[in-house]
């Protein structure tokens, strides 16, 4: 988003793309650095797989699902009420904390529409993995038994 808002500074869109960037980056990482810092998004399906071959899970199975499909309509309420993932703010937090009266009008008559009438894709990402856990060797506990006198 932040290429996107810094390749159109000559535009009229600067203004609310910058806008637009400034509220996703409070909700997800928007640099080399905040994506590297980010337990919720510095590691790829590759690097999950890879975790469970070190720790000696055998038997693994992962699946990747991507679906892209028109997000819901939600009223405009319930979307200030919402967060994308359970570590974001609400995005009427973000609204108020982060931007001033006419910078949440402006983006407030870039969203609403959108929000409102599920007109835009939502992208949804879920990684399945099962493996097996091999037990520890079985251990026959040893005891002495002392002769019957």
């Amino acid at each position: 988003m932040k290429r996107v808002a810094d390749a159109n500074r000559e535009t009229e869109q600067h203004e609310v793309l910058s806008l637009l960037h400034r509220w996703k980056a409070a909700q997800f990482p928007d640099t080399t650095e905040r994506l590297a810092a980010s337990p919720i998004a510095n590691f790829s399906e590759r690097d999950l797989l890879g975790y469970f071959q070190e720790c000696d899970f055998s038997d693994i199975h992962l699946e990747l699902h991507i679906d892209v499909r028109r997000a819901p309509g939600l009223p405009w309420n319930t979307f200030l009420r919402s967060s994308p993932h359970p570590w974001a703010p609400t995005h009427g937090v973000i609204f108020e904390q982060r931007f001033t009266h006419d910078e949440r009008e402006v983006l407030e008559q870039t969203l609403r529409p959108t929000v409102e009438t599920g007109s835009s894709a939502m992208i949804y990402r879920i990684a399945y993995l099962s493996a097996v856990k091999p037990l520890a060797e079985a251990r026959t506990p040893t005891r002495t038994v002392a002769p019957n006198d």
